[in-house]
């Protein structure tokens, strides 16, 4: 461990603790990347395009849309790049948000 690291151990264990159980990345990409790939196919289908999504928020007046994988993937990505950017115990909102995920 790098001696500059002054967290205390219980803290990065909760940090590992919490990555390790956000959904896998990986698998969840590779299923966008074959939604992305069929969309190519299939322009004309609006399911497939409902699936994806955009990376736009919605606004808080519009309609409730179906979840889509893109703003899942987004999620994902910035909680573990949360937890993950620093040496330290998670914080309140930190682990709220992996609860989210």
């Amino acid at each position: 461990m790098d001696p500059r690291v002054k967290t205390p151990m219980d803290g990065l264990r909760q940090q590992f603790a919490l990555s390790q159980r956000l959904p896998r990345r990986s698998g969840g990409f590779e299923l966008l990347e074959q939604v992305r790939n069929l969309r190519k196919e299939r322009p004309e289908d609006e399911g497939l395009a409902t699936l994806e999504g955009t990376a736009e928020e919605p606004r808080p007046w519009a309609k409730q849309h179906p979840p889509a994988l893109v703003p899942w993937s987004a999620r994902i990505a910035a909680v573990y790049q949360l937890l993950q950017s620093t040496d330290a115990a998670p914080t309140p909102q930190a682990v709220s948000a992996r609860r989210n995920c």
